[in-house]
């Protein structure tokens, strides 16, 4: 089960490109580990179910296939909710009528449910065309079903993303949509010569200020632009002259001829000749008078739109059921950690908390009174660990927590204070204890890469330890 729970850690670490090549990493472990040669993480959507990412030597088996779930052993995982383990499908004769095993022979199946967002979104399945004599092992279906955990919280994170990049792309196709009835209205344009004259204007020039075309070839943008503009707007116009600019915008205020007030957006820039001297201006005028008056609006919208965004990347980095930072916040800030630890020289300890007999607990009292003992041990964590320390959640019952600048000694102190304060918890259905492994990182220590991996893994592997000795303990790494 040692090398089992290590290939689950390496998943974890690997950085995947993407979540297809995740789902295939945790496949093609699985039928290795497992000694089966298909395997097949598949959705649940009504009354079918669709192949959501498959390894497997037989080609009729592909992603986004589409079966109905009905006599086939997924959905027995699905109403009974459990994890399915069948080793000799033919010999036993309350499998062997399942038209699956009619249709394609299948001997050995071993499937469990994914949990995501707290409901059964599908199941995680391997399977083999050839029995076996023995029945699968506990540790078999433990290995199923913590890997069916990491893959559901894969999945939780994949459709957080889906839905974090939908409303990137509806966001981005609004402004889009601004920008084109924005730069596609019909604006006022005009050439400018070095001093100011207008050299020529187009229509919608004109409409916007109330002059005809002769009226503004006589007189200047001075003329008609508003006193209290026309300070930025000369200080940046006189930059394009002096060539430290190559264009400029801003809004400014125009006078109408009618003594009105046009609030304008205007874009200037320069058109050279050939050898690069100075021809004229080009002035881009849009009248936002009506704009100004629903600017506050767009800003509020697209306000709503950065506190969504920011919403979905905290939901990326806090855990739904404990409200502790997940697994993604606890890497970015053991980076972190390690880093400044190497920087300061000081020393660095993890430690790992691991909830005992978590699955006995799940099995008598159900699943909701499971989340509440977790929520329980995730308070007594964050009370009694201190200031500075980070705790997260790092999955199923297992919790993380980051001791800055502490050595060994006194890192077993905090985890025997937390184990401690685990065991005093009496408002859940039966007493709770927890085991905890401690590594600690040393000044002398190699670099970030080898921390990150040996802090962990040495942590876990004292967690083992403690869970092998009897549990309700705290062992130290060596």
């Amino acid at each position: 089960m040692k090398t089992r729970l290590h290939e689950l850690h390496r998943i974890s670490l690997v950085r995947h490109p993407d979540y297809a090549s995740l789902y295939r990493d945790h496949l093609d472990t699985g039928k290795r580990l497992l000694g089966m040669p298909t395997g097949v993480i598949a959705r649940i959507e009504g009354v079918t179910y669709r192949i959501l990412a498959v390894s497997s030597p037989l080609e009729n088996l592909q992603p986004d296939q589409i079966y109905p779930l009905a006599n086939v052993f997924c959905e027995q995982v699905i109403r009974e909710r459990r994890t399915v383990a069948h080793h000799n499908i033919g010999g036993d004769p309350t499998t062997n009528q399942y038209q699956v095993y009619k249709d394609t022979g299948l001997e050995r199946y071993l499937g469990a449910p994914l949990w995501v967002n707290d409901q059964i979104y599908g199941t995680l399945s391997f399977s083999d065309t050839v029995p076996q004599a023995e029945p699968f092992s506990a540790d078999d279906l433990e290995f199923l079903e913590l890997q069916a955990l990491a893959l559901g919280r894969a999945i939780e994170r994949d459709l957080q993303d889906q839905q974090r990049a939908l409303i990137e792309q509806r966001l981005n196709e609004q402004i889009a949509l601004f920008e084109s009835a924005f730069h596609s209205a019909a604006i006022g344009m005009a050439l400018v010569a070095r001093e100011g004259r207008w050299l020529k204007v187009n229509r919608a020039m004109c409409d916007m200020l109330g002059y005809t075309e002769d009226e503004l070839l006589e007189i200047d943008f001075q003329r008609v632009t508003h006193p209290d503009d026309l300070g930025k707007d000369l200080a940046q116009f006189n930059e394009l002259v002096e060539g430290r600019r190559n264009a400029y915008q801003l809004e400014k205020r125009y006078l109408h001829k009618s003594g009105s007030v046009v609030w304008a957006l205007l874009y200037v820039s320069m058109i050279r000749d050939r050898t690069g001297n100075l021809n004229y201006f080009v002035s881009q005028v849009q009248d936002i008078t009506e704009r100004k008056q629903t600017e506050a609006e767009l800003l509020a919208h697209r306000s709503q739109l950065q506190i969504a965004n920011i919403s979905l990347r905290a939901l990326a980095s806090v855990d739904q059921l404990t409200g502790l930072g997940n697994r993604r916040a606890f890497n970015r800030q053991l980076e972190d950690a390690i880093a400044d630890a190497q920087r300061s020289r000081h020393p660095l300890s993890l430690l790992m908390v691991d909830v005992d007999r978590f699955k006995q607990y799940n099995d008598d009292f159900g699943h909701p009174a499971g989340d509440s003992a977790l929520r329980a041990v995730a308070r007594c964590l964050s009370r009694s660990s201190r200031a500075g320390d980070f705790v997260a959640r790092y999955g199923g019952e297992e919790f993380v927590v980051l001791l800055p600048d502490t050595n060994r000694e006194e890192a077993m102190e905090v985890a025997e204070r937390l184990r401690s304060s685990v065991a005093q918890i009496t408002t859940e259905k039966r007493a709770i204890t927890a085991s905890v492994g401690v590594s600690t990182r040393l000044p002398t220590d190699p670099g970030i890469d080898a921390d990150l991996v040996r802090l962990i893994s040495s942590a876990d592997v004292a967690l083992y330890r403690a869970k092998s000795n009897g549990r309700n303990q705290v062992v130290a790494d060596e």
